[in-house]
């Protein structure tokens, strides 16, 4: 080894000592303790050990004044008056973390010899406390800002605005930051300095809602039509359906769907129109009209709304009002297509002697069969034509049989008109499919066997419709008698009714019958239908009366 070299290799070992040397004593020196150089919010502490540290920070930083400065005006005050607090358990933990942070800590422990490493005070900020202190100290530097407005003004009868207004505002969170940022370096001067506060709402926004609202009412008034029939809709009308509110930092006119449907509702009655089918007749040669059909009109009312409300916001004066159409089934143009072109038969049953409440029963129940038309290979279902008997529907108490007994119940006398029916399926040849007799004789329904008691939802009459062709079922009452006239296209058979015999009869008056019916095709017998009832002694079902 040359001179060179040796002399190099024992500069090296004596560099490697003195540096292992300094940095033991260093470690020695700091042990236990805030390492040697660190500075705190600027200022040089000498070294301590934790608890020490706590008890100099206590007495120093414990009771510190800052000023807060705004405008002309100063406030001189300890901090903690404003919720303001110095963690000094948290800036001790951090000035004694330095260097002991594995080998990160040698060079923070020389970097702090060097005086390079400053820890800034732990800065705790109490909101409620702070806010309250600004409120109470500040609260004059602070407006509040005004969203405009659009109003109606009831003197000059137009919209107008009322223009929006800056404010002005402390950002809290801003002050927040740099009393932390100053206080943590020992800066013990505030500035307050409001900022304007912007409405959500402008003037200018406001403007445009201003005008197209007073455009909406000078339109006014807008004109709503149905064939001859006109409605208007006034500046009254249009200053009680216009709503003006905000919405996600909006202005919002809009028109009250509500009252416009309330006002659409209000003319259904003018223009709603039942679909009724004509009346037909039989002049002794050929069956004709003699009532007209009316189609069924009804008010469309969401369509009608809609429009309306598109309308008046798209300043359209005239308005059509929407009206659904449906065509009553049987027509001046269509019954003979319908096969309608015969007079089938017709039935009767006599009411006489019935008691107001069942006349009455038995008008309101026959006009639900009135004009009824079933087509080829349907099932005609009395009870699901008739609906709801109770009070509601219109029917009165009346005798009815029930459970052993005869009641008052409502709608008691119905029973005469599913029997006219009944007389008028049997007599036309239709196929029965469900008919019961009543539970004894009743006077009303003379010759006895010959009737078809009801009751929903059961017992239910029903028949098939088994003819090629519709068949027109129409209703009348004449005096004290119900008819039923069924209308079609006549087959090339012939009916006949056998009947109702008495096949037994006993002195308490229960008996029992049965009807027959032969239905003849070309002089050869094709069906014959027998329809049995098995009436017991009307002593067995006592009038009950619960009214």
């Amino acid at each position: 080894m040359t001179n060179y070299k040796k002399l190099l290799f024992y500069a090296g070992v004596f560099i490697f000592i003195a540096l292992a040397v300094f940095l033991i004593g260093l470690f020695i020196i700091n042990k236990g303790k805030i390492a040697y150089g660190v500075k705190l919010a600027g200022e040089k502490i000498t070294q301590r050990n934790p608890y020490q540290l706590q008890e100099l920070l206590k007495d120093k930083f414990g009771n510190i004044q800052v000023k807060f400065l705004c405008f002309e005006k100063s406030y001189s005050l300890n901090i903690k008056d404003a919720g303001i607090y110095i963690d000094i358990n948290t800036t001790v933990k951090n000035a004694y973390r330095v260097g002991r942070n594995g080998f990160y800590g040698i060079l923070e422990q020389v970097k702090a010899i060097s005086g390079n490493y400053n820890i800034p005070l732990a800065v705790k900020i109490d909101d409620k406390k702070f806010d309250n202190f600004l409120n109470k100290n500040f609260s004059y530097l602070e407006t509040q800002s005004v969203n405009a407005k659009v109003v109606y003004d009831k003197l000059d009868n137009n919209f107008k605005i009322i223009p929006h207004k800056i404010g002005r505002k402390i950002n809290r969170k801003k002050l927040k930051e740099q009393i932390i940022f100053n206080l943590s370096n020992l800066n013990k001067v505030i500035y307050i300095s409001p900022s304007k506060d912007y409405p959500k709402i402008k003037t200018s926004q406001a403007e445009k809602i201003k005008d197209i609202a007073n455009k909406i009412l000078e339109n006014s008034p807008y004109l709503l039509k149905y064939k001859n029939y006109k409605w208007i809709i006034g500046k009254k009308d249009i200053l009680d359906w216009i709503k003006i509110y905000t919405k996600n930092n909006q202005i919002i006119i809009d028109l009250d769907k509500d009252k416009i449907r309330n006002l659409i509702s209000s003319l259904a009655i003018y223009i709603n129109k039942p679909l009724i089918n004509a009346q037909l007749w039989y002049d002794g040669n050929e069956v004709k009209i003699k009532e007209k059909s009316q189609n069924k009109k009804t008010l469309n009312i969401q369509k009608c709304v809609d429009a309306v409300y598109k309308s008046i916001l798209s300043n359209r004066k005239i308005i059509p009002l929407i009206v659904d159409t449906e065509l009553a089934k049987v027509r001046k143009d269509n019954f003979k297509k319908l096969g309608l072109t015969s007079l089938l038969v017709i039935s009767e049953t006599d009411f006489s002697g019935s008691p107001a409440n069942r006349v009455h029963n038995i008008k309101l129940s026959a006009a639900k069969f009135n004009k009824i038309l079933i087509s080829p290979n349907s099932e005609f279902s009395f009870n699901k034509i008739l609906g709801a008997v109770n009070e509601n529907t219109g029917y009165l108490p009346e005798l009815v049989i029930k459970k052993n007994k005869t009641v008052p119940e409502y709608g008691g006398g119905i029973c005469q008109v599913s029997t006219t029916i009944f007389r008028a399926a049997v007599k036309a040849g239709l196929k029965i499919t469900e008919r019961y007799p009543h539970a004894f004789p009743v006077r009303y329904y003379k010759p006895v066997g010959f009737d078809a008691a009801v009751y929903s939802p059961h017992p239910d009459f029903r028949f098939i419709n088994n003819t090629p062709s519709f068949i027109y079922l129409q209703t009348r009452i004449k005096d004290n008698k119900v008819y039923c006239e069924l209308y079609g296209t006549k087959e090339n058979k012939k009916i006949e009714i056998e009947g109702p015999f008495i096949l037994e009869r006993k002195e308490d008056g229960s008996m029992k019958t049965v009807l027959i019916r032969k239905i003849y095709k070309n002089g050869k017998l094709i069906s014959e239908d027998k329809f049995y009832s098995n009436y017991k002694s009307p002593d067995l079902f006592p009038i009950e009366n619960n009214q």
